[in-house]
């Protein structure tokens, strides 16, 4: 559907996050006509009661659909799953925790929409954006962002190690983008292809960027303040040990895809 947008939200144990979620993505609808907004969670085999929860947003919203997946659980492949079922011009994902705000989703959107953008992503780094941890970007101290930290179910190691991550994505790729591995963007499906999410967790992002700008997709990074996690476990890991297992991928993958003689389309 032209200029129709679906809402991807792959998960695995959010049903506490989804209950506030879900409901806010489909209020969002005074942006859209009523036909042009989908929301859809693509689960993979939560043991959390997610299941029952997604049959009855089904029941009751035609707006709303789920997929559940089998096998082991896969962050890109939910997400391509989610692409690849969806029948809208633009597509979005965001993180099911509640760290990326839906008045932002709807913000990228309108931006994607009235300026002919490719793709919008979400961003920590720019005018405008903050990491988690953040009261207000600009005016938070050091102690009260490590307080805030405390409070939530994130880790302030975590925060500080994806910042050194990004750095160094940027050396790496040199796309122009600066928050490399946002995973909250809005982007047209026709740019977008299965071998993107070749990947194994949040690895596929910088490579999908690099590879979106070498198909001169128009793209555009917003600001927007990422949240702490209110409910559940984050899928991360809160130790050094754990992060850098996570992040070792991003900075392999990301070293080998320059090596590669791409070249625009």
């Amino acid at each position: 559907m032209l200029n129709a947008l679906t809402v991807i939200f792959p998960t695995f144990n959010e049903k506490t996050n989804l209950e506030k979620l879900i409901p806010e993505v489909l209020a969002a609808s005074w942006v859209f006509n009523p036909k042009d907004l989908k929301v859809l969670v693509v689960d993979d085999n939560s043991t959390d009661g997610t299941l029952h929860l997604l049959r009855e947003f089904a029941k009751h919203d035609s707006r709303f659909s789920y997929l559940l997946r089998s096998g082991n659980p896969s962050l890109p492949k939910s997400i391509w799953d989610g692409i690849s079922a969806a029948t809208t011009e633009y597509v979005a994902w965001l993180d099911a925790d509640g760290s990326m705000p839906i008045k932002d989703l709807v913000k990228f959107t309108l931006m994607a929409r009235t300026q002919a953008l490719d793709v919008v992503i979400g961003s920590r780094f720019v005018s405008g954006g903050g990491f988690k941890g953040l009261n207000e970007v600009g005016k938070t101290s050091i102690r009260d962002f490590y307080s805030n930290l405390r409070g939530s179910q994130d880790s302030f190691l975590a925060v500080i190690l994806s910042r050194v991550l990004n750095r160094f994505l940027r050396l790496i790729l040199r796309s122009g983008v600066k928050d490399l591995t946002s995973g909250f963007m809005v982007a047209r499906k026709a740019l977008i292809l299965e071998k993107d999410f070749h990947a194994a967790y949040g690895d596929y992002c910088p490579i999908l960027i690099r590879r979106l700008y070498l198909r001169g997709a128009k793209m555009q990074e917003v600001g927007y303040l990422c949240l702490p996690r209110e409910f559940g476990e984050s899928k991360t890991g809160s130790s050094l040990i754990a992060y850098l297992r996570r992040g070792f991928p991003y900075i392999a993958k990301s070293l080998l895809e320059v090596m590669k003689k791409d070249s625009p389309k």
